[in-house]
């Protein structure tokens, strides 16, 4: 992609959100022939301790969709990767304007890895005047016992990654979807699927929407259930309109109680 970032001011860049690895910036500024309608998806490093060595090869995020995920999955359905260079200048910049924007618990552990030669560019499928939902089911399978030590057979064999992990993050005081299993999601059975559905929501409504399993944005802008006050409590509004095997941003998009 002949195309610098350093052509465009950190200031035409909206934060969007982050996790554990990366950090969201969505373009706002005039029409861009490669920018608009696209976001960009930086690494993160500690903010203390030592940086990561320089590393010379792309994301391999865009590979392992190109090589993994698209055999998995119709290509349709994938949204279009593209690596782009950075310049640590540029970088910088960009982090120092939105430093004030990220999460205050965000800010004290990780900046942005300005060691990194290359982003990742993607659609902005929360942008625009529409409803998106994100779900992120984490490990939805049990490992092979083969590969399991005869102390960590008897559980690891029943109970997935996800729910030890929530159940991990609970005892620590943290909040965790710990009414949701992906193994439900993904099991085939309308039952189980609707349980999952379920246990997601009620997962999301008593966080506040501060678990990363799921995550609803309207116009661009995130959703909380605060935001919609107590309406949104009402599950039933949900599962009246929930089909087998639904699409969970359809089935959200089509309630009336995240059109605004």
């Amino acid at each position: 992609m002949a195309f610098c970032l350093s052509q465009t001011s950190p200031t035409r860049w909206k934060y969007i959100s982050e996790g554990g690895a990366t950090i969201v910036f969505s373009y706002n500024g005039p029409h861009h022939p490669v920018l608009t309608g696209k976001v960009l998806r930086l690494r993160k490093a500690p903010r203390e301790g030592h940086w990561p060595p320089q590393d010379e090869n792309p994301d391999l995020t865009v590979a392992f969709q190109q090589n993994v995920i698209s055999r998995l999955l119709d290509p349709s359905y994938l949204p279009d990767l593209q690596t782009i260079p950075l310049q640590a200048e540029w970088v910088d910049a960009l982090s120092i304007y939105h430093e004030s924007f990220r999460p205050r618990e965000r800010r004290g552990i990780s900046v942005i890895d300005r060691s990194r030669h290359t982003g990742v560019l993607a659609p902005d499928l929360i942008g625009g005047l529409s409803c998106a939902v994100e779900v992120k089911p984490k490990w939805g399978f049990l490992p092979n016992c083969r590969h399991l030590s005869p102390e960590s057979k008897p559980i690891k064999t029943r109970t997935c990654r996800t729910c030890m992990h929530a159940h991990l993050k609970k005892t620590e005081g943290v909040n965790a979807a710990m009414q949701f299993c992906p193994l439900d999601l993904f099991s085939g059975s309308k039952v189980r699927l609707e349980c999952a559905i379920e246990g997601l929501w009620n997962s999301w409504i008593q966080s506040n929407g501060s678990i990363n399993n799921l995550r609803i944005f309207s116009h661009g802008k995130i959703v909380l259930p605060s935001d919609v006050g107590h309406r949104v409590s009402q599950m039933t509004a949900l599962k009246r309109i929930l089909g087998v095997g639904a699409n969970l941003a359809s089935v959200v998009a089509r309630n009336p109680l995240f059109v605004r």
